[in-house]
């Protein structure tokens, strides 16, 4: 098949290795390659809409950007969890209605809220007695979410930097909200990217309800509840899990259907979509305690799609791109820049391979392509997406 490069490659079933195996004989090879399967993003949306009926998924922008994801995302009929001008600006793009956004940055810089507003998008967060006086001053019409600190054990914790304690700063953010005439409408929290803890939801969920109390006494009419991100991505994770607990709490405590939930899943939707290939353009042997360790130097690297993997300590399932894998061996890979640090801080064993062969990265959709940077002149990645006809 003559795959076409960032447009969607229909086929009759879709095969992401052999897909991969095809793309790259046309690819240079200083550039990194991407296939995104979209059939793995429509089947996350119905196990969603299958686990949690009930939350409406806003997707979160950050976590991948792509145009097509966003686009798929948008004809899934999801909403979007923005976090600035140019985000809320390209999801506006694409004909998302302002309804289904909300701007989920806490800290936010008065243009950024003009802009929010002049285009009809009113919901969004704060954490803050500045923020609160900040919105009042730009823009009095928003519809305000009060967000409340609650971490899990996640690789990325959140409640360092955002979110207020549901039990010692909520109540007097809420009297301040009413007596300056902003009106809050609900309660958003984040447990943090990357989390394993499904009991964290849970017991957020209840913090949540604590701060709904808070407002009920105040005499506030909540009607909306944010529940966050967190959600993991990998067919190995069980969101089957999560959902179980998540759906205990909101039982327990929002039981009352008037009351909107939504969510903020970036990971959850797109880290198993997307696959990395990798071209080896060195290799070099060493012996470490009697073993041999093959050194591979690929296209990519800790400056690029695999800053997560330094940063947020984020997992790496490498593979080699071959039929016949051989013996293995333990192998380093190591990136394309002239920094002694670009190397991914782990060992794994793969098949003796030489220069020209490839190595391809699963679960890559998620923090990669937006954290990269032009280091040495590297940075650059081809993008291609395929899906089943079923699908189209």
């Amino acid at each position: 098949m003559n795959y076409k490069r960032d447009l969607v490659n229909i086929e009759e079933d879709v095969n992401v290795r052999s897909a991969i195996a095809d793309i790259v004989k046309s690819e240079p090879e200083d550039c990194p390659t991407f296939v995104c399967n979209v059939d793995d993003i429509i089947a996350k949306h119905e196990l969603w809409r299958k686990l949690m009926p009930r939350i409406e998924p806003h997707y979160a922008v950050k976590c991948n950007d792509s145009d097509i994801v966003l686009r798929t995302i948008a004809a899934l009929g999801l909403g979007f969890d923005c976090a600035s001008k140019v985000e809320i600006e390209r999801v506006l793009s694409i004909g998302v209605d302002p309804s289904k956004i909300i701007f989920a940055h806490t800290v936010k810089f008065d243009n950024h809220i003009k802009y929010a507003v002049e285009n009809n998008v009113t919901l969004m967060t704060f954490d803050t007695e500045h923020e609160l006086r900040k919105m009042k001053a730009t823009a009095p019409c928003v519809r305000a979410v009060i967000r409340i600190r609650y971490d899990s054990n996640a690789k990325v914790v959140l409640g360092t930097k955002f979110g207020c304690d549901p039990y010692t700063e909520a109540p007097g953010l809420l009297e301040l909200a009413k007596s300056v005439g902003i009106d809050v409408v609900g309660v958003s929290f984040h447990v943090g990217s990357g989390s394993k803890d499904f009991v964290s939801f849970y017991n957020a969920i209840h913090s949540a309800n604590h701060v709904f109390g808070i407002a009920k006494d105040l005499g506030l009419h909540f009607d909306l509840l944010d529940i966050g991100g967190g959600f993991p991505g990998k067919p190995s994770d069980s969101i089957e899990t999560f959902a179980e607990h998540v759906n205990a709490a909101i039982e327990e405590c929002f039981s009352d259907p008037k009351i909107r939930i939504i969510s903020e899943p970036g990971m959850y939707f797109v880290e198993s979509a997307f696959t990395l290939a990798c071209s080896i353009y060195g290799v070099t042997e060493s012996v470490v305690q009697d073993e041999n360790v093959y050194n591979y130097f690929v296209s990519d690297g800790v400056f690029g799609n695999f800053t997560s993997v330094v940063s947020y300590d984020m997992d790496v399932l490498p593979e080699a791109l071959r039929d016949d894998e051989g013996e293995k061996y333990l192998s380093v890979i190591r990136g394309p820049t002239t920094d002694a640090h670009d190397v991914i801080p782990r060992t794994f064993l793969l098949p003796k391979m030489k220069y020209g062969d490839y190595i391809i990265f699963h679960y890559m959709g998620s923090y990669t392509s937006v954290l990269t940077t032009p280091f040495n002149g590297f940075g650059e990645s081809h993008y291609y997406y395929v899906v089943s006809k079923d699908n189209w």
